[in-house]
């Protein structure tokens, strides 16, 4: 039996009333007008569309379909109403209210009327897990824009500042310098004898083309290295070949097709870093196959005391992080954490981003993949003392990166 007219126990709204209404609108002189009738969309928005009518009528009527051809077209003569459109995006919302929460919450209450929702019915809360998840991703720039800030960001940006500004300082025979919004650099050339002011000595200007205005350019070779590098991309992410060797295959193609761009390449290659990171690689890989990170883990996660547990779990995450892959040390330690999860007692949100944080933020260890990428490029200091200078920042980050990690994310227990 249909649903609504159980409720109602109206004739127009039994199947056979809604049947015989759409026989009287097509019936009329213009059909076409008489399917966009108040009346009729009335008597049909009841419908529940549960295809009831159609298992229990002797004839199989499908009221549901005829529903659906008849809503499509009264919208065909007054439009597609904001509520069908909202109902019809509730994905879209849904992703949109998450992000928003709790705001979304509080402006949902006064849409009821407009759009014909019962009081009765409470409306879905929102919350705001996916925003924390992705905010977390950010926390390492955040704290490597305060590390710049601290040891000496802003003075280095002023300096390019001042430098940018003042252009190319003044001559000592006190011509002129050249004013610093010009289009082009005026250089000046004096006589090295007689003073030019008291001797009659001359000075020449001569204009200078800028070197930035004719803008960057893109090099045949530098051009090929980018064409590589989008390559080995659709390579390894797409036809699932090796990184490894499709890297190196590129680096040989390079190095033929521009050989004289490439002379000294190889040379210049950080092979003690290299070496150094191989082997750690190797040594924190062997630990991991032979179960020492899962028995570190297992020994922290059963002693009992959850935020704690929490604080030691992110520890293991960061010592063995600055040594191994990020990613890798997260799949085996999530996990550990889901049995002090299903304690309820500490969020999930807040013990995934925290641990996530704690493998991440070590990345600057020299023994790391970035640090050793760091180590490699270093210009302008010996490579020694950078090294030395990173290890001791980044043995600093191991320390302080998890706990801090824990102390904003978990210990609040803000986050569920």
């Amino acid at each position: 039996m249909c649903p609504s007219y159980m409720a109602t126990r109206e004739e127009e709204h039994s199947t056979r009333g809604r049947a015989n209404a759409l026989v009287k609108a097509l019936s009329s002189d213009d059909p076409r007008q008489a399917l966009g009738d108040e009346r009729l969309h009335g008597i049909l928005d009841l419908c529940l569309e549960c295809k009831a009518c159609q298992s229990e009528c002797p004839l199989g009527v499908d009221m549901a379909a005829m529903k659906s051809e008849f809503l499509h077209q009264y919208q065909e003569i007054h439009g597609v109403p904001l509520r069908s459109r909202l109902f019809a995006a509730t994905r879209t919302l849904n992703r949109f209210g998450s992000a928003t929460a709790p705001l979304s919450n509080w402006l949902a209450a006064p849409l009821r009327g407009p759009l014909g929702l019962s009081r009765r019915r409470p409306l879905p809360r929102f919350r705001r897990d996916n925003l924390t998840l992705f905010l977390s991703s950010f926390f390492n720039a955040a704290a490597a824009a305060v590390v710049f800030l601290i040891f000496g960001g802003r003075q280095l940006m002023s300096r390019g500042a001042t430098a940018t500004d003042t252009g190319t300082p003044a001559p000592s025979t006190g011509a002129p310098a050249p004013s610093s919004g010009s289009a082009a650099a005026t250089s000046v050339s004096v006589d090295a004898a007689p003073d030019p002011v008291t001797s009659g000595g001359t000075v020449t200007a001569t204009e200078a083309p800028d070197a930035g205005a004719g803008g960057l350019r893109l090099t045949p070779h530098q051009a090929l290295t980018l064409t590589g590098i989008v390559a080995l991309c659709l390579a390894v992410l797409v036809f699932k070949l090796d990184v490894g060797l499709t890297a190196v295959t590129v680096a040989v193609v390079l190095s033929l097709t521009s050989p004289k761009t490439n002379k000294g390449a190889v040379e210049k290659v950080a092979w003690p870093t290299v070496l150094l990171i191989c082997g750690v690689v190797t040594y924190v890989g062997v630990l991991q196959e032979i179960g020492t990170v899962d028995y570190v883990g297992s020994s922290v996660a059963a002693i009992g005391i959850p935020l704690l547990v929490a604080l030691l779990i992110c520890y293991v995450g960061g010592v063995v992080s600055a040594f191994a892959s990020t990613v890798g040390i997260l799949g085996a330690l999530v996990p550990l954490a889901v049995p002090l999860l299903n304690q309820g007692t500490l969020g999930p949100i807040a013990m995934i981003s925290a641990l996530s944080v704690s493998s991440a933020i070590v990345d600057v260890s020299p023994f790391s993949t970035t640090g050793a990428l760091l180590v490699a490029n270093v210009r302008g200091m010996e490579r020694d003392a950078f090294y030395r200078k990173l290890l001791t920042y980044g043995a600093a980050i191991v320390v302080v990166g998890p706990l801090a990690a824990w102390a904003l994310l978990v210990a609040p227990g803000w986050l569920g």
